[in-house]
Parts: structure tokens; C-alpha cells; sequence
């Protein structure tokens, strides 16, 4: 490709891309590296981009001291320059890594995106990378050498989310050429020559290793090939939509409920659900492998319901597997979720539970309408309450009764959240109210027979339940009356 052409090159992908690309601000990730000082240079020129407000990012992942100071201030310099605002975000990729037992590699990446993504939702804007063709051949070798499925082998693409990546067709010397012609500076990572990362010895040995003994034109082959994977993908990507889209839900970061017909999907599939459910939790992918998905696919067939185990550990958080009646839970949860107790006087009316609990709302009525005292919506109810009564919220106990609405006799709590089909491993967690150390409400499964409202009733208190797990809980429910 010659010089001149890049400009063209890069205006005629952003017109191609109009609709999803433009869309009034785009943030341009610079790290000072020359793909990404190119980047930035292709965008404020382009005249695809003319009535678009460009602004710079950059992240100082503090991994190389003065250097990635040095870093940071050239890219401010660059910006300040060319009149553009910079937005500089500082990480603790050490102390993070060590807290999540990853690789230094696999924890900055994470970190830099959920700073993207944040960037992206602050500013409205699309986020615009600067990975080029070779970023797309070491990907492909990288994942190969690892393990992976057809995703993995198509490699980076070119528009997800929020993210756009104009220069993915193009060769990083051709980049390295147009900055050198027009006298641009860049600054080089030194430690892109360290061949402790996986990467740096894909990009420096490996593959000026094939070029040399077997192909000079081995990375050409290489995108021939993901081009030819990826068009394969799409009918592909289709086929496993239709087949997962009424039968997959998935909560923010805690739960991934599958219908139990899932189980009948090809094993290909499987693969690539199941790396959705891994990248939803943020968990990274070291351990994921064909092994983890064939096992689990296994483990899963054999099963009976309500069986559970744990698919992953990571610090004080566990992923939960859980087969029950027509479905099964993927679950994020964490040892303080077990542990709590709440005086609802002492909260003021709202009560902040930990993660997947989100939170309670409670108000004293003085009149309540007809309808609620046979309220059938099981995350709001109305309760009696008698006077200088003692209100608290905390997990069920082993041992405790309930009165359930509606019979004569009480039954231990564990056994009535087993018999309304609550998952194992939320019955645990589930926050109960007591009036007086009596079960009066179980949110999201029903109201204790004593607490009930009648026309004798004195005090009323209303109580609300808002949370993923209320919403899981009843869409479950609802799926299993379909």
C-alpha cells in the first residue's frame, strides 16, 4: 500500500462504517506507540470526520515507573497540540493481577477495557483502537497455541460494543512509513523486546521465524484465513442465536440462567456460550479450555437436578453451577453474601444488601386498597405489623418454621424454598424478614399466614424487594409456567 493511499484507506472504512461509527464523539486510545500516534493523526485528517469531536485517551497502566510517566506526558504534549482534550486514567494493574491471580497480560487488558467502557458511557462516544493486521496474525497464533474455538481463530474485530478498529487492514510497516514521512515522533515500549510475554516472542521470533524457513507470506495467509473463518461464522453465529436467544438470560455480573434444552446444543456451541458466561463475569480465560467445556458439558448431562458444584474460584468469589428443575444457574457469589443481619428501624426505610441482594425498601401505611390484602407479586408485599415490634433482615437458619399463607401447619424454611423450586444456591442467601424472630416474608416466594393483612389489621408495612436475584427469581418462575 502506497503512502498516500493510508488516508484513503482509513476515510473510505470510516464511510463504510458511517452508520455505527459516527455517531458525534469518538475517543482515540493513544499509548504513544506508533499505531496508535498514526491512529490519532488518520482521524483528525479524515474528512469522513469532519463534524465529529475527536478527544484523546490514554491509560497509564504504571508498570514501567518513569517510563510510563514519560508516556503519559508525551501524550498529553500530542494532544494539547493538536487542540484536543486528553483523558488520562492511572491503574493499579499490579495490585489487581495479584488480587485476581492473573497474568500481568490478561489483567491489564481487563483493566483497560472496563476503563474504556467507562470513558465510552461518560462521554458518549465510540472508543477507537489502533490494532493493526499484525495485532490480527499474533491474536490468531496466540489463541492457536492456547487453544480456542472459531471466535478465536477469526481474531479482533473490526467494530464491537463500543469500540472501533479503522486500521485492522492495515500492515503496522505501512504505518511505520507514513509517520516517518511526515516526520511524526512516536515513542517505543521497550518492554515490547522482552520475551517473558507471549506476544513479544510471537512477534519477534515466531513468526519472522515461519517467514523466513517456510512462508514469506505467511500473516498474508493467515487474514486470508480468518476471512474465510469469518464468513463461515456468520450463518453459524445465526444458528446458535436462534437457538439461545429465548433460552439464555443474563443478569449484570451475577447470573447466567440457561433453559435445560440447552444441553441438547452442539458441543461447538457450548464452547462459545459458555466463553460469553467467563467474559461476563470478568474472569478472564487462562484456565478456559476445551477440557473446562467438554467436562462441564458432561458433568452437566449426567447430573440430576439440583445438583451444584463450583466451576471456578477467584479470591473471595466462587462461579456456581447449578442443575435444577428446566434450567441451570451460572452464579458469581461471595463469602460476605452469606453473612448479614439488618434492623429494618435502623435503616430508614432502605436497606443497601450486598451484591446480587440489591436492596429493600420499606414504608408504614396507614390505608392500604383491597386488592393488596390477596397480592399475589411475590417481590412486593403488604405485612401486619404488631405494636413495638422488633423488624430484622438476615439469611435463613438451619432448623427455622415458617407459617406459609395458607396453611394450617409450619414447615422449616429450607424445605418451603425447596418445595417453590428455589435454587440450591440461593437459599442460602435469600434475605428473610422477621417480625419478632418469626419468618413474616420470604422475598420472592411468599408471606407468612400470621402476618397477613385482614381487616383487623393495625400497623401495615410495605415491603419491596428490589434486586437481580428478584428478577431471576421471577423470570424463572415464568418461564417454567410457558
Amino acid at each position: 500500500m502506497e503512502i498516500i493511499n493510508l488516508q484513503k484507506e482509513v476515510d473510505h472504512w470510516l464511510n463504510m462504517h458511517r452508520n455505527d461509527v459516527l455517531t458525534g464523539n469518538i475517543g482515540v486510545t493513544v499509548s504513544g506507540g506508533p499505531d496508535s500516534v498514526a491512529l490519532l493523526e488518520l482521524l483528525i485528517n479524515s474528512t469522513a470526520l469532519s463534524s465529529t469531536n475527536i478527544f484523546v485517551i490514554h491509560i497509564n497502566h504504571g508498570l514501567r515507573g518513569i517510563n510510563s510517566d514519560n508516556d503519559e506526558e508525551f501524550v498529553e504534549d500530542l494532544a494539547a497540540e493538536r487542540g484536543l482534550n486528553a483523558v488520562v486514567r492511572r491503574l493499579d494493574v499490579n495490585a489487581y493481577c495479584s488480587y485476581k491471580k492473573l497474568s500481568i497480560e490478561e489483567g491489564a487488558r481487563i483493566l483497560r477495557y472496563k476503563a474504556f467502557k467507562e470513558i465510552a458511557s461518560e462521554k458518549k462516544a465510540m472508543i477507537a483502537l489502533g490494532h493493526t493486521a499484525d495485532d490480527n496474525v499474533e491474536t490468531f497464533l496466540f489463541n492457536l497455541m492456547r487453544g480456542t474455538g472459531l471466535k478465536g481463530l477469526i481474531g479482533i474485530p473490526e467494530l464491537r460494543d463500543c469500540f472501533i478498529r479503522p486500521l485492522l487492514k492495515i500492515w503496522k510497516k505501512d504505518i511505520i512509513e507514513y509517520l516517518k514521512s511526515r516526520k511524526i515522533k512516536w515513542r517505543e515500549d521497550e518492554t515490547n523486546k522482552e520475551s517473558v510475554y507471549t506476544r513479544n516472542m510471537i512477534r519477534s521470533g515466531l513468526i519472522p521465524h515461519i517467514e523466513k524457513n517456510y512462508s514469506k507470506s505467511f500473516k498474508e495467509h493467515v487474514i486470508q484465513t480468518q476471512n474465510i473463518l469469518q464468513n463461515a461464522w456468520i450463518p453459524l453465529k445465526q444458528i446458535l442465536l436462534e437457538n439461545t436467544q429465548d433460552n439464555l438470560m443474563y443478569n449484570d455480573e451475577y447470573v447466567v440462567v440457561w433453559a435445560e434444552k440447552i444441553l441438547e446444543t452442539n458441543r461447538f456451541f457450548w464452547g462459545e456460550i459458555l466463553k460469553d458466561i467467563y467474559h461476563n463475569f470478568d474472569l478472564g480465560f487462562q484456565d478456559f479450555n476445551y477440557k473446562k467445556v467438554t467436562g462441564l458439558m458432561e458433568n452437566l448431562s449426567v447430573s440430576k437436578p439440583g445438583s451444584s458444584f463450583n466451576l471456578k474460584k477467584q479470591d473471595h468469589m466462587t462461579l456456581w453451577v447449578e442443575k435444577t428443575e428446566g434450567f441451570i444457574l451460572f452464579s458469581m457469589i461471595s463469602e460476605d453474601d452469606y453473612d448479614y443481619c439488618y434492623d429494618l428501624i435502623e435503616s430508614n426505610g432502605n436497606l443497601k444488601l450486598q451484591g446480587i441482594l440489591g436492596e429493600m425498601e420499606f414504608e408504614f401505611c396507614n390505608e392500604v386498597p383491597l386488592e393488596k390484602y390477596i397480592d399475589n407479586n411475590e417481590n412486593i408485599c403488604y405485612l401486619f405489623i404488631p405494636e413495638n415490634s422488633v423488624i430484622k433482615v438476615a439469611p435463613p437458619q438451619k432448623g427455622e418454621r415458617l407459617l406459609p399463607l395458607g396453611l394450617n401447619g409450619s414447615k422449616k424454611v429450607f424445605r418451603y424454598l425447596l418445595d417453590k423450586k428455589v435454587p440450591s444456591i440461593f437459599r442460602s442467601l435469600l434475605p428473610i424478614l422477621r417480625i419478632n424472630n418469626e419468618i413474616a416474608w420470604v422475598p420472592g416466594v411468599g408471606i407468612s399466614e400470621k402476618y397477613k393483612l385482614s381487616d383487623k389489621s393495625g400497623r401495615v408495612l410495605k415491603c419491596e424487594w428490589k434486586a437481580p436475584l428478584a428478577e431471576i427469581l421471577r423470570r424463572m418462575n415464568q418461564w417454567r409456567k410457558n
